[in-house]
């Protein structure tokens, strides 16, 4: 027997709860008062460092390299994160009007990390530590709000106003080659040769196709009023328009509420309003790669697992569209009660309607997509492979399999 029997932990199937997670985080607020303007700032700092540890791969797994990791291994992704946002801004009072001017930047950069892993398809020379490439997104928004309260018969008129510029990017940035490499290293297992799949385990990296960037301005405006016709009752309505510079468009929601005092323990409230969610950006850049050995007509090929971006040309061929907003409708009303002094109790209904959602698509494959890809100008060695299911015409995503 293997002397190391007699000490090895075969609990090979442990779970863990929170995985572990180190943060490091800064924070500052300052305010400077003029007189007639007061002068403000704000901001945070983060580090976070999360790691991921994925299933076990077994000593006779075809990823786990005996040169390598005689025992088998857990692979781990390791997630380094930076964030932060500074804001800057003056607000004061002009006329009667109180009014807020400020701007606002933030960033957040993960990049992410596979370590005790390694890319079987290179064999024993593959680095058991690779980098998988980054995430990174910005924003910076600044805005004018202004903002007045006047005397209106029994109760009070507030009348508030304002603007709004957006610009955002995201960016997916590729990981070394070694972490989506496709090597050509094989062995004999039980007999039978094995090449093991391409690209780090549990670490796949972005390749130079899926990497890029994308960039989003965006405007707005908005009107509210709220109107306290008597003591016991209050009425408000709003209206915001929102222009984007992409496929999002132009956009006019709205909401209307009331609430009433009926006695001094019950008021009824109601509310009703519509939405929008403009496609993030993510969702229209996010691409990933992974692949595996399939044998197909008796030849082994090499199959790309890919989620595309909608604008990419392969989607478009297969009948992906520019992303639109998601809209909704909301209903909601209620009851407030106070019984006794020191007692709120609250009832409400609400209904939410949501239409043209995004999500993604089924996995795409067959010889009549690999036709329409053909067609539409890409490789003929788009071969044969696509899992296939009919595009929902609401759903935007393409999740495509190829063989390349």
């Amino acid at each position: 027997p293997d002397p190391r029997e007699a000490s090895i932990d075969r609990l090979v199937t442990t779970n863990f709860g929170n995985f572990p997670v180190r943060n490091f985080n800064l924070g500052y607020n300052l305010e400077y008062d003029f007189g007639d303007v007061e002068a403000y700032s704000f901001g945070t700092f983060g580090q976070r460092r999360s790691g991921l540890v994925f299933t076990y791969r077994t000593p006779r797994n075809s990823a786990s390299l005996p040169q390598i990791y005689p025992n088998g291994f857990r692979p781990t992704l390791i997630i380094q994160e930076e964030d932060y946002e500074f804001a800057f801004g003056l607000r004061g009072n002009a006329s009667g009007w109180d009014w807020d001017l400020s701007t606002v930047y933030g960033k957040n950069r993960a990049r992410q990390r596979g370590v005790e892993t390694l890319n079987p398809s290179l064999g024993p020379t593959s680095p058991t530590e690779l980098y998988v490439g980054a995430l990174r997104s910005t924003e910076w928004v600044s805005s004018l709000d202004v903002t007045r309260s006047f005397d209106a018969g029994e109760g009070k008129l507030q009348v508030s106003f304002g603007g709004q510029h957006r610009r955002e990017t995201y960016a997916v940035l590729e990981g070394e080659p070694a972490s989506y490499a496709a090597g050509n290293y094989t062995f004999v297992l039980d007999g039978v040769t094995v090449r093991p799949a391409p690209g780090g385990q549990a670490a796949a990296g972005f390749t130079p196709d899926d990497a890029g960037s994308i960039t989003r301005n965006n405007l707005a405006a908005y009107v509210d009023v709220a109107w306290d016709p008597t003591s016991r009752t209050t009425i408000s309505a709003a209206a915001r328009f929102e222009h984007y510079d992409d496929a999002s468009g132009d956009t006019l929601i709205g909401k209307v509420t009331g609430r009433q005092e009926l006695t001094d323990w019950l008021s009824v409230r109601g509310a009703v309003s519509t939405g929008f969610r403009a496609p993030a950006l993510a969702q229209q850049l996010y691409a990933s790669t992974t692949g595996q050995f399939r044998t197909l007509n008796g030849q082994l090929n090499l199959l790309f697992i890919k989620t595309l971006p909608v604008e990419s040309p392969a989607a478009r061929a297969l009948g992906s569209q520019p992303l639109q907003p998601e809209t909704s409708t909301n209903l909601s009303a209620g009851f407030v009660l106070q019984p006794l002094d020191g007692l709120t109790i609250t009832i409400d209904a609400y209904q939410i309607r949501v239409d043209d959602r995004i999500t993604i698509t089924s996995t795409l494959t067959g010889p009549a997509v690999t036709g329409i890809l053909v067609g539409a100008g890409m490789s003929p060695d788009i071969s044969a492979q696509y899992f296939t299911n009919a595009i929902d015409t609401r759903t935007r995503g393409v999740d495509v399999v190829a063989t390349y």
